[in-house]
């Protein structure tokens, strides 16, 4: 409920929002202590996006659009599980205000990985 709106990523906000979304939705509760040590490990290290505005009648939503390539570094074997199952669930319930408009879509895929020069795939 802040008077401005993220038009770009910001991690903390979207694993608190999914987090706080499964809580009120009965699903999981994860402590803030968790998610926070999570995001600490996290950072972005590639991105590619643009910032846009959506209009409906006289309302306007900033916000943007592209891909966000995020690296993890020191994950514990439950910090690993706990980041995919949020963004696992980010992707079916989306993230952020406006949800049920089509807004905070986010769609994770992951890297494949490369071959060494004389490995055959």
């Amino acid at each position: 409920n802040s008077s401005f709106k993220v038009i770009q990523p910001n991690l903390t906000l979207l694993l608190t929002n999914i987090a706080n979304t499964l809580h009120i939705a009965r699903i999981e509760s994860t402590p803030r202590e968790k998610i926070k040590a999570l995001r600490a490990k996290l950072g972005i290290t590639g991105l590619d996006i643009r910032s846009i505005m959506t209009r409906d009648g006289s309302r306007v939503y900033p916000g943007f659009t592209g891909w966000v390539r995020l690296t993890a570094k020191g994950l514990d074997n439950e910090q690993v599980h706990l980041l995919g199952r949020l963004a696992e669930w980010a992707e079916l319930l989306n993230v952020g205000g406006g949800r049920t408009a089509g807004f905070g879509v986010v769609e994770v895929s992951t890297p494949t990985k490369r071959a060494e020069p004389n490995q055959h795939v």
